[in-house]
């Protein structure tokens, strides 16, 4: 599952494009969940793409949590998240995560023995991770859940996040004030 807004910067182009590679018989069937600018585009692509669906914007917190926990997998393909907010959900709601190996999502995702990762722009790299997250959920479910939300109760607690925001800051500071 993916859930966002559907515009360049999320780079679906890319895991549509990486789906189309993966033979039929190998293909996991994708959700797109949103809408934004290029809504049109992805609902061509749920049409011409076999295993591939779309269903509008989910604005109840429940709806979307639920419908998370339903999924294997979340796709991050966006290269410009800055915090990865939908990646620390959709690990919260113990989905394992494939994410391009660039913005937010490396770091959202680094020691959680629940990610699979892949170049940023390159489809066949991306088809390699799809399939690969396919076949390690088939084969590890419940531990990759499992993995996917102590990663989030670890790692995304707001008082954390602000507090290392803080001391950041508080060294970026001190480097100026040095320099």
């Amino acid at each position: 599952v993916f859930a966002g807004r559907f515009c360049a910067e999320k780079r679906l182009d890319v895991v549509i494009e990486a789906h189309r590679r993966i033979p039929l018989a190998r293909r996991p069937h994708l959700l797109f969940v949103g809408g934004g600018p290029h809504l049109e585009r992805m609902q061509e692509a749920a049409r011409e793409t076999e295993r591939v669906s779309l269903l509008p914007y989910v604005a109840d917190r429940h709806e979307l949590a639920a419908l998370y926990a339903a999924m294997d997998f979340y796709i991050a393909a966006g290269p410009g998240e800055t915090f990865g907010l939908a990646i620390g959900e959709a690990l919260a709601c113990g989905l394992p995560v494939v994410t391009v190996e660039r913005g937010a999502a490396p770091d959202r995702v680094e020691g959680s023995g629940a990610s699979i990762g892949y170049r940023h722009g390159d489809a066949d790299d991306a088809a390699r991770a799809l399939e690969a997250m396919a076949r390690w959920v088939e084969r590890e479910d419940a531990t990759l859940r499992a993995r996917a939300r102590a990663h989030a109760e670890a790692t995304l607690d707001w008082n954390r996040t602000v507090a290392e925001l803080a001391d950041l800051y508080r060294e970026l500071v001190e480097q100026r004030a040095a320099a």
